[in-house]
């Protein structure tokens, strides 16, 4: 449900949802399901800097809303151009993925965005940025292509 409110932008109803169904979530992962919810909502709204204070906290068991916390977390440094965290970030973010092998072609999809944030970041010229957008466009595998597009 959460996820339908973000993508039809009815913020409103989502922190609804997330305040009515708190309580109904199991006690040891109530605080990480509620705050990873609630940091997705403030991304989606582009509010960054208290979704970053929320995001950067999380423990979460799951290893999917770990990788979705990262890709979030990516984004809004990009966008904020704080370089040198989203420099830091990309390179434990990568060694993470490395690490688990387990994720199957999660992997390499996120494995790509890593790399074309990462190129994307270094590259200045017009000429060099226009070679990154072709191979983002030529690359099957990977998360969040129209981002990284709209980046260029």
């Amino acid at each position: 449900m959460l996820s339908l409110t973000i993508k039809f932008n009815n913020f409103d109803e989502g922190y609804r949802i997330l305040d009515t169904y708190k309580a109904l979530l199991g006690e040891h992962e109530r605080e990480a399901a509620y705050n990873f919810n609630f940091g997705r909502l403030l991304f989606h709204q582009k509010r960054y800097q208290e979704a970053m204070r929320i995001l950067q906290i999380i423990d979460s068991p799951s290893l999917m809303d770990n990788l979705d916390v990262r890709r979030m977390l990516l984004r809004m440094y990009y966008e904020e151009s704080d370089f040198d965290l989203l420099d830091s970030h990309l390179v434990s973010f990568g060694s993470f993925l490395r690490r688990h092998t387990e994720l199957g072609y999660h992997r390499i999809h996120y494995l790509n965005l890593v790399k074309y944030t990462s190129k994307l970041m270094r590259t200045q010229s017009h000429y060099k940025r226009q070679s990154v957008k072709d191979s983002i466009l030529n690359c099957q595998s990977i998360l969040d292509k129209k981002w990284l597009l709209s980046m260029i």
